[in-house]
């Protein structure tokens, strides 16, 4: 990844385009100028039903994660069980 960036820099970013002054969006805030902060989205509010929330989350994350894993636990078996069926004809063949 970094030697991409790199290569892309050392070839002066010639696959990108420029973007123009008038296209680009700059904020300057100076720190001499008074700002009105706004402090009600500074604060921080407990969730009184989290803890819920949160095993509700844990919940579908196994059920998800579950069924992606029975689902390759599903490939798996039938593979095995197609080798299985495999071997035994190989026997049956021997066997005669």
């Amino acid at each position: 990844m970094i030697e991409v960036i790199f290569a892309v820099w050392k070839d002066g970013f010639k696959d990108h385009p420029v973007i123009l002054e008038g296209d680009q969006f700059i904020h300057m805030l100076p720190l001499e100028d008074d700002y009105k902060p706004e402090d009600v989205l500074n604060i921080f509010k407990m969730d009184p039903n989290l803890i819920e929330k949160e095993e509700r989350y844990k919940a579908i994350k196994k059920e998800i994660l579950d069924e992606r894993d029975s689902d390759l636990n599903t490939d798996q078996d039938a593979r095995s069980s197609e080798e299985e069926e495999g071997k035994d004809k190989d026997r049956q063949k021997v066997s005669i």
